[in-house]
């Protein structure tokens, strides 16, 4: 008995590609079951917003500056001639808010209580960061994942503004940082992000300027 409650419990976070929706650019994202949920297993690449609108896209970090300090979506890829289908594009706080709609058709951008439903299903926090990162694309000082939930979450690193209003793209390599559609608190939005093993997958903040991934739950 208990050894088919151990297999029940494993089949419940394992990698399932499946066809979805696909976005209004016409591409179609794999997913993955962890729980009750279906989640995309891709960062988000889409560049319209569900109306048919482009999403502005920043060529380069000034212009993400500028757009940003407007209050302006705007979305940005760091490298411009590949790795968009592995990496995804960077987002900033105002295309996630955007009433016109960033995910694809039949899926939202997860609010904060369900990245903790999704650590909860991966055994907390703490254990959830080696379970959620790839086995590749991370530095040696950071360790790589196990992939064990099938999420597969990649270093796209992100695109950071700094109290003086000067901007660059890091951690290439080193994180990934995922945006919540949680609102803000005190004017700065929830996100997540993975590094060390040794780190859990716990709630941060950040400012709405900052470009981080997207991930998407498929609505119920």
């Amino acid at each position: 008995m208990k050894k088919s409650i151990l297999i029940l419990a494993l089949l419940s976070i394992c990698f399932s590609a499946k066809s979805q929706d696909t976005d209004i650019n016409g591409v179609l994202y794999k997913t993955i079951s962890i729980g009750s949920k279906i989640w995309t297993a891709e960062n988000l690449r889409n560049t319209k917003f569900q109306n048919g609108d482009a999403i502005p896209e920043a060529k380069s970090i000034e212009e993400w500056i500028i757009a940003s300090e407007k209050g302006q979506p705007v979305f940005y890829n760091w490298n411009k001639t590949s790795n968009i289908e592995t990496y995804g594009h960077l987002y900033n706080w105002y295309a996630i808010a955007d009433k016109r709609g960033l995910a694809p058709k039949g899926y939202h951008i997860p609010t904060d209580n369900e990245w903790s439903d999704l650590a909860k299903e991966l055994g907390g926090n703490d254990k959830a960061t080696i379970k959620l990162k790839s086995i590749t694309d991370w530095d040696e000082s950071i360790g790589a994942g196990s992939n064990e939930s099938g999420f597969n979450a990649l270093t796209a690193g992100k695109v950071f503004i700094d109290f003086q209003g000067e901007g660059a793209y890091t951690d290439k390599g080193l994180n990934a940082y995922f945006w919540s559609s949680t609102p803000p608190k005190d004017d700065f939005p929830l996100n997540r992000s993975l590094g060390e093993n040794k780190f859990g997958f716990d709630e941060a903040e950040s400012k709405k300027g900052n470009g981080l991934s997207v991930r998407c739950v498929k609505n119920k």
